[in-house]
């Protein structure tokens, strides 16, 4: 992203999924269960980093140097980063964790899938943030009349696309709680 290469991130990203979610569904109709499935995430993360590795080699000359000392400092250093990521994890997954042990299995599918949908949403949101914050950080220092323009630009199509969405969503939330209701 911070060489304005973010076709590399979403095709890594892409590609992943589709990794995760053929062999996942092949695990799954082959009768392997939730370890399988986790294999599979470790798996299709590993040939992610690895995509991501080789691309960065061909943009950026790379040269690694092992230094013993500065792996001890990162090792040590790494137990806060580690604990950081846990927590973060579950507290934006806690919701899921109490609905299952409230409801189960069928509760938390149902609001999973409802999440998802719902976040659709932030998922474009964060696809065009990460598209213009290259060019925001250029014009800023190059062109404050573009900076300004992109800012302007930006503010409408979120406007353009929210405001409909949010119409659509206050419409229609009687008919989606009557339609959760029979569920």
């Amino acid at each position: 992203v911070s060489l304005e290469q973010a076709e590399v991130v979403t095709s890594g990203t892409a590609l992943e999924s589709l990794l995760r979610i053929a062999l996942s569904f092949a695990a799954l109709m082959a009768g392997f269960g939730m370890v399988s499935l986790f294999w599979i995430l470790v798996l299709s993360r590993l040939l992610l980093a690895v995509f991501y590795g080789v691309c960065l080699a061909r943009r950026v000359p790379l040269r690694f140097q092992f230094r013993m000392r500065r792996f001890r400092v990162f090792a040590w250093r790494w137990r806060v980063f580690a604990a950081e990521n846990w927590l973060a994890t579950i507290s934006t997954s806690l919701d899921v964790v109490i609905l299952s042990a409230l409801h189960g299995e069928a509760a938390v599918g149902l609001y999973t899938a409802a999440g998802k949908v719902v976040r659709l949403g932030a998922v474009a949101a964060k696809c065009y943030t990460t598209a213009v914050f290259p060019l925001l950080s250029r014009w800023y220092v190059q062109s404050r009349e573009a900076f300004d323009q992109l800012n302007r630009d930006t503010l409408r199509i979120l406007l353009a696309v929210m405001l409909p969405a949010a119409t659509v969503v206050v419409v229609l939330a009687d008919r989606i709680k009557i339609g959760r209701a029979h569920v």
